[in-house]
């Protein structure tokens, strides 16, 4: 069956594109620029999520994540 990752592909492109570019073809390697500018700038626009808690688990140790409804407000107005 085939692959239909497609950060696969688009990995082989890239070093492919670079490959071919720097042996002197000159549409291989505006085509390895383009690719690496935009997966820089992608890089730059999404940072990476806030860490903000971290424990280290001890063997046997559980870590349990409940997720509740928040409290309803009082809809009560003056």
């Amino acid at each position: 069956m085939p692959r239909l990752d497609v950060s696969y592909y688009s990995k082989r492109l890239r070093s492919t594109a670079w490959r071919r570019g720097l042996g002197g073809s000159q549409p291989y390697l505006a085509l390895a620029i383009t690719i690496t500018g935009v997966r820089f700038l992608r890089r730059l626009s999404n940072p990476k999520p806030e860490v903000v808690y971290r424990h280290k688990l001890a063997p046997g140790e559980v870590w349990e994540i409940r997720a509740s409804a928040p409290k309803a407000k009082s809809s009560r107005r003056s």
